[in-house]
């Protein structure tokens, strides 16, 4: 067997290296799966409850009808709620079903009922807002009242919550549910008014129901991927009517969708900061000490001499476990990326571009093969095993796992903040300078946006941050250090 294959087997074989190609890998599509399926699912609720309410009035009383409920619009139950009409006060908590019901003598001269409401989050004890029910002196009862409005709560689906959503509350004559109803949503139309408009606006309709008998009702509508960006407008139709639920006739509720679609720009963002983040991590690990293990361990121990007593060269043998390191780390590499755009591209429907692909893929290969050329010329430069292992824990410690805390540390010290004009020279002089920055470099080539202290916007271009600088400088952080290494391994021979 060739001295070649046989190192590549004896590397690939090695524990250690099976643990860090899992590791790799497997945090790695972790975090594609964590980005890509975390991607545009941002809350558009908070987790607090919150209350909407209607009214009656009958035998000269207010009734106050509340319904307590949660971001996805269910019952929240035992919410203790506090109601002021008047000078009167009534403290209730909400049932099961989310309600509370409060009865006050009613004095047509006042026209609000204020309420507030504690609950506990997170063990802590929390008080909501002042809120209002208002109480029409020429109507006596609310009627419909639409849950996100007037303070604009969106409820959220349980099982997406980019999806948005709205409660529609019904509180009739002696408190009678809702009569049938026709409830219709569509995208904004140009259409001034949908009372005098209403074809418009049905035939532009994305979500119609036609319901009666409830109090609470919640309408979290399915959207195809060309409305997450439009807004859209509620109309309810009573016997033919449209109710006047604002000037035009509608109620604007906005965009029912917090998703983003993907762009190749975010694609790219998404990766650097995620996949990559393991990556810049593990891979300076994998390079530094399977080039300790594998290589320089046998060199200050004495091993390599007896290695040597078979028919190969000094700089055959540092070639071939040089190379046998590389396809691991390479190796490593190219499985997790390929694994963590099958991920994106299962939510995602598309793969980054091939250039990115291919400069993604030479960033780490240059970091990783970096700090494995680091360890093979150091190894040449020592004679015991403890000032290596000295070494090696030290590079990857100052170099790759706290490069960028020292950039910073040292800008402070000079007292360079992050609006000084030194601050980008300076950070992204600190980049070039260790195998860790190479990445940052690249980052900031793609996404425009670099900083040690805080993420700045500026030109890569301005800063000779290009392609040749970049390829330029990955080949001389890959080759420097190797080939010193190989000459001190020729130079004994």
């Amino acid at each position: 067997m060739k001295p070649i294959f046989y190192e590549i087997r004896r590397t690939l074989t090695s524990k250690f290296v099976i643990l860090m190609i899992i590791a790799i890998v497997g945090l790695s599509s972790l975090l594609a799966y964590d980005s890509a399926a975390g991607f545009g699912s941002g809350s558009g609720a908070a987790s607090a409850p919150s209350v909407m309410g209607g009214y009656y009035i009958s035998d000269g009383n207010l009734s106050i009808v509340t319904y307590a409920y949660n971001e996805h619009g269910d019952p929240y139950s035992g919410l203790g709620i506090n109601m002021t009409y008047m000078n009167d006060q009534e403290s209730l908590s909400s049932s099961s079903q989310g309600f509370a019901n409060f009865t006050f003598p009613y004095n047509v001269n006042f026209t609000t009922a204020s309420f507030s409401y504690s609950y506990s989050i997170y063990g802590l004890r929390e008080h909501s807002s002042p809120g209002e029910i208002g109480i029409s002196p020429i109507q006596s009862y609310s009627g419909y009242v639409i849950g996100s409005y007037p303070a604009y709560r969106m409820i959220t689906s349980p099982s997406n919550s980019s999806n948005l959503g709205f409660l529609v509350m019904y509180v009739g004559n002696n408190g009678s549910t809702a009569p049938q109803t026709s409830i219709y949503l569509a995208p904004n139309p140009n259409a001034t008014s949908f009372m005098t408009n209403s074809q418009v606006f049905q035939n532009r309709t994305v979500s119609y129901d036609n319901i009666s008998g409830f109090t609470v009702k919640s309408f979290i509508p399915s959207l195809s991927v060309s409305q997450y960006n439009e807004s859209f407008s509620l109309a309810l139709q009573l016997n033919g009517k449209y109710l006047q639920l604002s000037k035009a006739g509608s109620l604007s509720l906005g965009r029912l969708s917090l998703y983003t679609p993907m762009t190749q720009d975010t694609l790219q963002g998404l990766l650097l900061g995620g996949i990559g983040s393991i990556l810049g991590l593990l891979i300076p690990i994998l390079g530094v000490f399977a080039g300790y293990l594998t290589y320089g361990k046998d060199k200050t121990t004495g091993v390599l001499e007896s290695v040597l007593k078979r028919p190969v060269t000094r700089g055959g043998l540092i070639t071939s476990r040089y190379l046998a390191n590389s396809v691991s780390i390479i190796g490593s590499i190219v499985l997790s990326m390929v694994i963590g755009e099958l991920i994106i591209n299962h939510y995602f429907h598309m793969y980054p571009t091939a250039y990115f692909t291919l400069f993604y893929i030479w960033t780490y290969v240059v970091e990783g093969l970096s700090f494995l050329g680091l360890v093979y010329m150091f190894s040449r430069l020592v004679k015991s095993q403890g000032a290596l292992l000295g070494i090696t824990i030290t590079l990857f410690i100052v170099m790759g796992l706290f490069w960028s805390v020292i950039s910073a540390v040292t800008q402070l010290a000079l007292g360079i903040g992050a609006s000084s004009p030194s601050y980008l020279p300076l950070t992204i002089a600190f980049d070039f300078a260790s195998p860790s920055g190479y990445s940052t470099l690249v980052s900031f080539y793609f996404t425009n946006k670099i900083g040690t202290l805080t993420s700045i916007s500026a030109n890569p271009a301005a800063y000779g941050v290009g392609e040749f600088a970049l390829v330029l400088t990955g080949i001389l952080w890959m080759a420097v250090p190797f080939a010193v290494a190989f000459y001190l391994a020729r130079r004994t021979d």
